[in-house]
């Protein structure tokens, strides 16, 4: 039987380091990434996540919520997704925005 390859879609890193000064205490907070929908790029299919790493995919942006972080800890996820089909895509440049929400209000 031959071997069969899977194309799988780009991934990224989506990282986050906790600076803190000494004796800083662990934080809680949220993670929002908002890339490039369809609505945001005026195109007729904007990015579709395929792989969300534990996070909540709404189809606009992807969130990690309540995420615990020491200082010095380095949190990381891979995202995957697909391009744009749109014959207007290439050659575009798409904005993709990671946000962080401090929930322990510190």
């Amino acid at each position: 039987m031959p071997l069969q390859g899977v194309i799988k879609p780009p991934a990224w890193p989506v990282v986050m380091t906790y600076h803190a000064p000494a004796g800083a205490s662990s934080i809680v907070v949220n993670i929002i990434d908002d890339y490039s929908d369809s609505n945001q790029t005026g195109l007729d299919k904007g990015f579709v996540v395929t792989d969300s790493d534990e996070g909540d995919d709404d189809g606009d942006k992807i969130f990690w919520n309540n995420v615990t972080m020491d200082p010095g800890e380095i949190w990381t996820k891979t995202v995957s997704m697909t391009a744009p089909t749109d014959h207007c895509a290439p050659g575009n440049n798409f904005t993709n925005i990671l946000s962080v929400w401090n929930r322990s209000g510190q």
